[in-house]
């Protein structure tokens, strides 16, 4: 694995993190049709997903405010 030039930024992790939840939005279904993983597992990890989304975006909101007051 690469390590980034620079360092990875909370919108990009905001933004990777809502990537994975829609993934996961898609390819869970057939998982759970296929008892590879519960419904009740998917529905919780996919929520785990968008709730470290949503904490990246607040934090990213923050890094711009700062940003403006520099």
């Amino acid at each position: 694995m690469t390590t980034p030039n620079r360092p990875i930024s909370n919108r990009e992790k905001c933004q990777e993190a809502r990537r994975e939840a829609a993934l996961r939005r898609k390819v869970y279904p057939p998982f759970v049709a296929r008892r590879m993983i519960t419904r009740q597992d998917a529905e919780r990890q996919i929520a785990i997903m968008d709730a470290i989304a949503e904490d990246y975006r607040m934090l990213a909101e923050h890094d711009e405010r700062e940003e403006r007051l520099l």
